[in-house]
């Protein structure tokens, strides 16, 4: 989640509507206005979250964590790999000071990185996975369990 100033807001969503909903390309997730309460000040704001689109082909459910662990680690996108996505994810959801057990319980079952993938780019990654353990679902008691359950990729939060 990214705070963006009002100025900024138009720019960040041309960005963010590009990478998420290329034109031609399958419709993976849909863009939605969502009445959010921030942490740190505990004020409602209208965020903005890319959802993962159920009815598309590459929607994957609600797969066991042993499963969604086994795929991330193999997988690799136009961003990068899905393995440091993930880890990437968890650290800026700590850093928030949110937790998502679903996530962590993914993150605790990935294999060993091959060892030219080891070291992701973002060291704190690396620490946040290592930190995993049992703890409480996000702030809204809820987990996304991954593979764009709930709410794929929840990259911008209002223009506050």
């Amino acid at each position: 989640m990214f705070r963006v100033p009002a100025a900024e807001a138009a720019g960040a969503l041309a960005y963010l509507d590009e990478r998420e909903l290329p034109d031609g390309a399958e419709i993976v997730y849909h863009r939605r206005s969502l009445a959010v309460r921030l942490l740190d000040s505990g004020r409602a704001v209208q965020a903005v979250a890319y959802v993962a689109n159920r009815g598309c082909r590459l929607y994957c459910g609600r797969l066991a964590p042993e499963t969604a662990a086994r795929a991330i680690a193999r997988g690799h996108g136009q961003m990068g790999a899905n393995r440091e996505y993930l880890l990437n994810t968890l650290a800026h959801l700590r850093a928030m000071g949110v937790r998502d057990a679903g996530l962590d319980r993914i993150a605790a079952l990935l294999p060993p990185a091959p060892a030219a993938a080891a070291a992701p780019r973002d060291g704190a990654a690396t620490a946040a996975a290592a930190e995993a353990g049992p703890e409480p679902a996000g702030a809204d008691g809820s987990s996304t369990g991954g593979c764009g359950r709930r709410s794929g990729r929840r990259d911008l939060a209002g223009a506050a």
